[in-house]
């Protein structure tokens, strides 16, 4: 005969430890369940893995995740050839696979996969070649250009230019309602005057008052009446309060008389009239009022009697006539308290004076006798430390009368299961003990107990698994569905349309090495998007691209920036590449938001040359010689903290903001894509590229 010792702590309650002998006769033992997913090995393909099971769901990891005898059923993914390497496949070259094959991917729409200028997105040429993918050739490159007769800055939308370059005279906007007439133009303030001052096809909105008839020369106006002026027309008021514009006795500040009428326009009739019958509360309901609550009506109001005889008008069972309890109160309003009581009240006896009494001694009488409670829940009369009052501790004894013991001891601890032996407990597996059961620990900070890489302070990695148990952010988050985390996507915006800087293709060596990182790279010009949260919220990396000032934007928007900002700080990463401009001190840093430490010395200062000298960091490692062209002219402070300068002029600058990072280079040369060509060609910049890369995206 076998036996199994159950230990006590896994049973509902025990009063001290014990051992339970069960026969195997007594205990059935049929099939098993070893991986505890709800499957016995007769059914369970694979007992010994609970995400494997029939009720699992099938996902593309090439493994019968739910038993059905085949592997990755309807979960595949197609992927599409990209054979010019512009990050659109060919919608004709299709593969169905878990992971990408090379030279795949998810996305299907490109028009020519013979040419990697040739893309959706792409830049439209007059070129007669749909270059944007979209089914039109050339469309829209004469949008935005319109003549501007009145020179105001809006042109005529009736006069757009009819070529792709405009010429003199015309303006990006063409929204002008009058070209006329340069006083009239989009985002003016509107003037009460009859004409549509804004070109928003509205006139004098927002700009007239609203006077209200006032037909009996009350001087409060009729509110379904309203008359939109620029001026008080005659027999019009301001107040719209009158509520009957036909009689001058009526209007809010009017006396209220017993009439059967609203004479102040108060919406009641006849309340707290001038002439009136006092009315007292019945605030209990028991048919007598006091003088608590009165009113002056016409007519005696609901809830109110003629009489103030109550004593206590809080009670429905306190009133004159009523019967008289043992309960220290003048029941029935005769001056005397508990007089001729109809009843009597148990009293236990609290010889230990702990405030709960002995149900075994007790007493039936009105007054209160001494050492006498109304209370009967003590389970030890002789011991005051012993009540239902006191704290349970793990002393054998049911110290809170519950009547269990050592349950839930205030000086117990509580303990959580740790599955995986991570050294981190599971915050719904706990166990309140005095010592700690075999498998649980003190803390409970565990997000994931099945996993032993999953901890608080466990490195991150770009896996959309949230590592650390902060909580993944947007930065390991696909809320635009499209099958990437943010941190595996990243936005190029170029500040101008005619910059050669773009990671266009290979040609960029610096766009290579992040493409090596497995991170996609989005080439965009700011003139074609706004820089919003909700655009940034999709990439984990934002690389701004300045340029000179021929063709260029200059400086985000506020809002713009504050986007920027707030996306690094919630953990997005940022490069922003300088120019070295011969017109402008400092055209790309104009971008740069408040809360990075960096803005512009208006003062053009023309600078060249190469560094040996660096701040220890990672981005430094390494290097012993980097170089520019010249650049952006900065004043640094804090967060931003200077790497490296050229010749005293800022050459790297980085930023930690919240939990993001920022890096700012005041030059284009490591960066510089000249057509049919590599950059970086100098000294160490290629190392700091990579060493840049590898920074932002750890």
């Amino acid at each position: 005969m076998r036996h199994i010792l159950i230990p006590c702590f896994l049973l509902l309650s025990c009063r001290d430890s014990a051992k339970i002998d069960l026969t195997e006769e007594e205990i059935e033992v049929s099939d098993l369940d070893s991986d505890g997913d709800g499957y016995l090995v007769s059914d369970d393909c694979n007992d010994n893995n609970a995400a494997i099971n029939p009720s699992a769901v099938e996902i593309c990891d090439g493994v019968d995740n739910n038993c059905s005898g085949e592997i990755d059923e309807g979960v595949s993914t197609p992927f599409y050839a990209d054979s010019d390497g512009d990050g659109f496949g060919d919608p004709n070259t299709i593969q169905e696979a878990c992971e990408p094959p090379s030279g795949y991917l998810t996305a299907g729409n490109d028009c020519d996969d013979n040419s990697d200028a040739v893309f959706p997105g792409a830049p439209e040429d007059c070129n007669q070649i749909d270059d944007d993918c979209d089914g039109e050739i050339d469309e829209d490159l004469i949008s935005g250009l319109f003549f501007d007769a009145d020179g105001d800055g809006h042109g005529d939308p009736n006069l757009p230019s009819d070529d792709c370059n405009g010429g003199e005279g015309y303006v990006l906007f063409g929204d002008d309602c009058n070209d006329n007439d340069p006083a009239i133009v989009p985002f003016t303030a509107e003037l009460c005057d009859g004409i549509d001052n804004d070109c928003d096809d509205e006139i004098d909105e927002g700009v007239t008052t609203t006077y209200y008839l006032d037909s009996d020369n009350d001087l409060f106006g009729n509110p379904n009446t309203p008359l939109h002026a620029c001026e008080q027309p005659v027999g019009y008021i301001e107040d719209n309060r009158d509520c009957d514009d036909a009689d001058p006795m009526i209007h809010p500040d009017a006396l209220e008389y017993c009439n059967g009428s609203d004479d102040n326009c108060d919406g009641q009739i006849d309340n707290s009239p001038t002439e009136a019958t006092i009315w007292f509360n019945d605030i209990d309901g028991d048919g007598y009022g006091s003088d608590f609550i009165t009113a002056m009506e016409c007519e005696m109001p609901p809830g109110y009697v003629a009489n103030n005889t109550d004593c206590d008008d809080t009670r429905i069972s306190v009133y004159p006539g009523a019967t008289e309890e043992c309960n220290q109160m003048d029941d029935d309003c005769n001056g005397q308290i508990d007089d001729n009581a109809s009843d009597a009240f148990y009293w236990f006896a609290d010889y230990d004076h702990d405030g709960f009494g002995d149900p075994n001694v007790s007493l039936y009488q009105c007054d209160q006798p001494f050492d006498f409670i109304s209370d009967s829940s003590d389970c030890d009369d002789d011991n005051d430390e012993v009540n239902p009052a006191a704290d349970e501790v793990c002393n054998a004894i049911d110290d809170d009368c519950d009547g269990n013991i050592d349950i839930n001891a205030t000086d117990a601890n509580t303990y959580f299961l740790d599955d995986d032996e991570d050294g981190f407990g599971d915050a719904n597996m706990m166990a309140i003990s005095c010592s700690a059961p075999t498998g649980y620990v003190e803390d409970d900070t565990d997000c994931d107990d099945n996993d032993d890489t999953v901890y608080p302070d466990a490195k991150e990695y770009c896996d959309g698994i949230d590592q650390n148990c902060n909580g993944n952010n947007f930065y390991e988050l696909d809320l635009d569905n499209n099958n990437l985390l943010a941190c595996e996507e990243s936005l190029w915006m170029r500040n101008s349309s005619t910059n050669s800087t773009s990671p266009n293709g290979a040609c960029s060596q610096a766009a290579s090495y992040l493409s090596g990182y497995n991170v996609t790279i989005h080439d965009e010009y700011h003139g074609n998007h706004t820089v919003t949260s909700s655009l940034l919220e999709n990439f984990g990396l934002y690389v701004h691209h300045g340029n000179n000032m021929n063709g260029a934007l200059g400086a985000y928007t506020n809002a713009e920036a504050t986007a920027i900002a707030d996306w690094v700080y919630n953990g997005g990463r940022m490069l922003l590449i300088g120019f070295h401009s011969t017109q402008d001190a400092c055209e790309a840093s104009n971008s740069i938001p408040y809360q990075f430490g960096v803005s512009c010395d208006s003062t053009y200062h023309s600078w060249s040359g190469t560094t040996s000298s660096f701040i220890s960091h990672p981005i430094t490692n390494g290097l012993s010689l980097v170089g520019g062209l010249g650049g952006e002219n900065w004043v640094v402070q804090s967060p931003a903290q200077v790497l490296a300068s050229v010749n005293g002029y800022e050459f790297i600058v980085v930023v930690e903001h919240g939990a993001g990072k920022v890096v700012l280079i005041a030059d284009e040369w490591p960066y510089y894509n000249p057509r049919g060509g590599h950059s970086i060609s100098f000294g160490d910049n290629r190392q700091m590229v990579q060493n840049i890369w590898e920074w932002l995206l750890d």
